[in-house]
């Protein structure tokens, strides 16, 4: 899995996914997110956090499809 944070710089690692919950709670609540699972060349799941809304999105075949869109703050 791919996490990419930007608060205000941008950092991007790679890890598993069992280490997601920790690394979900050590981001700050004002940082904006971004979650790569399964990133093929064009195959996979894009999930978006910012402070005022997130996203869900899957790319196939060339097309994004918005899975999922939420503007309810989404962490506590």
């Amino acid at each position: 899995m791919t996490v990419e944070v930007w608060n205000p710089s941008y950092q991007h690692s790679e890890i598993d996914l069992s280490a997601l919950p920790e690394v979900y709670r050590s981001i700050p609540e004002s940082a904006s997110i971004g979650l790569t699972l399964a990133d093929t060349e064009d195959d996979c799941v894009i999930v978006t956090v910012e402070p005022e809304f997130s996203t869900v999105t899957r790319l196939r075949d060339r097309t994004f499809y918005n899975l999922q869109i939420s503007t309810t703050p989404t962490r506590p």
